[in-house]
């Protein structure tokens, strides 16, 4: 048996978190180099901002969930499932408006710009949760709170 404690749900939250306002500061840096404008910075606080709360909602609180359980998975597996998710929160704004436009029919014609933004949310969602990952192990073996004070 192991003597290492699970982390608490607060401080899952707070892993979360942390791994994803690094990833949504990174990108925010990235997305205002290459798309250049006048309103970059407006657009990346509104249109980045809200992908970001929505791919946690619907991708990272179930890993929170998921608990200690996420350390015992192969770290490759959960970076592409984190990834998948991102890519399907980028892609579903495509399909709602595919699926509204056709009135719910199947023949749609994609093409392969369709597939960039879904793309780059794989890229940017997979490591965020090799990060989130990473700050679950340290906490996890962080030493408990009585044996820092010397008690």
């Amino acid at each position: 048996m192991s003597d290492v404690l699970p982390v608490s749900f607060r401080r899952r939250i707070s892993c979360s978190l942390e791994a994803l306002s690094i990833a949504w500061l990174i990108s925010g840096v990235v997305f205002a180099i290459f798309i250049k404008g006048p309103n970059t910075i407006s657009a990346w606080l509104i249109w980045g901002t809200l992908f970001f709360v929505f791919g946690w909602v619907l991708v990272g609180i179930q890993i929170v969930a998921f608990g200690d359980r996420s350390l015992k998975v192969n770290q490759l597996l959960l970076m592409l499932v984190v990834g998948a998710g991102g890519a399907v929160v980028m892609l579903l704004p495509i399909l709602v408006t595919k699926v509204l436009a056709t009135k719910g029919g199947y023949r749609w014609s994609w093409s392969p710009g369709d597939f960039l933004w879904p793309g780059v949310a794989f890229s940017i969602a997979g490591p965020t949760g090799w990060l989130y990952r990473r700050f679950l192990s340290k906490e996890r073996n962080a030493a408990p709170p009585q044996s820092r004070t010397g008690t």
